[in-house]
């Protein structure tokens, strides 16, 4: 109950509809094998009178790339391209559900968390990219220049060393 949620709702009066789920992908694979998707239709069971919406996700989508991790046989989900507009790409989920809450959530404030611990820098470049596309602030817990940076952190413009060093502050 000490969530960063938690804590804004108990603050403000607020209730919280919690859809995270441990395995839970933004995008819907092809083969229909995981419905534990965002954009399966959680985007469309959203609370009418919602005040904030909190995204994030990536993790699991980069898990089930074939291109990072080539022994998948199943519930496969591809990195896509921006132009994309279908669930069973990565760019594709972001280009049908950001318009979704953008249009049917007017009033409420939607906010991304760009997820640390990527399989790859893709995945990161993509979510800032989709955020960007959508006027929708981002927080970008692999560090920038507005967020230090978390343990996991999938950021290009990081050394290694620090990369080690944030790994070595949670492993102590």
């Amino acid at each position: 109950s000490k969530t960063y949620s938690n804590l804004i709702a108990d603050r403000n009066n607020m209730t919280i509809q919690d859809m995270a789920v441990s395995g839970k992908t933004l995008a819907t694979p092809a083969d229909d094998s995981s419905v534990n998707a965002f954009s399966f239709n959680d985007y469309q069971n959203i609370d009418n009178d919602v005040d904030y919406i909190t995204i994030m996700l990536g993790i699991n989508d980069g898990h089930k790339n074939i291109d990072i991790h080539p022994d998948l046989t199943t519930g496969i989900i591809p990195l896509g391209n921006k132009n994309d507009d279908n669930i069973h790409t990565f760019y594709g989920a972001w280009n049908v559900v950001l318009p979704y809450l953008l249009t049917n959530y007017p009033n409420a404030r939607i906010g991304i968390i760009v997820s640390n611990g990527l399989d790859h820098t893709d995945y990161r470049t993509a979510t800032i990219e989709m955020a960007k596309a959508y006027g929708i602030p981002y927080i970008d817990l692999n560090g920038d220049e507005r967020t230090p940076a978390m343990h996991r952190a999938k950021n290009e413009n990081l050394t290694e060393v620090t990369k080690q060093i944030l790994m070595n502050i949670i492993l102590t």
